[in-house]
């Protein structure tokens, strides 16, 4: 978290504050992490990725769906998300698999 306290508007400080938040599964906490770093770096296929962990972490299936996809519209080759949009189509919990 000190990342963040010290510059606040950088997006990868954001975007990693959100995996480890989401790691632990504390998903209300990673959400507006992950929110800053796709306003930062709306560019960033990972940032969208962990948008979209945290909202289906949050059972918000549909605004998790539209972050995966908008995720491999920037990286189509990212299996990681293919395997998140697949779970969360299908309803699962717990798809957070962070290697």
């Amino acid at each position: 978290m000190r990342a963040v306290e010290v510059e606040p508007a950088h997006a990868g400080a954001r975007r990693n504050l959100a995996r480890a938040l989401l790691e632990a599964n504390r998903f209300a906490d990673a959400l507006p992490h992950a929110d800053a770093a796709v306003r930062l770096a709306p560019a960033d296929a990972v940032a969208h990725d962990e948008r979209g962990l945290a909202l289906a972490g949050l059972r918000r299936f549909d605004e998790a769906t539209r972050e995966f996809q908008r995720s491999l519209e920037l990286d189509p080759s990212d299996a990681d998300v293919r395997a998140h949009l697949a779970a969360v189509a299908r309803g699962k919990d717990g798809i957070i698999a962070h290697p």
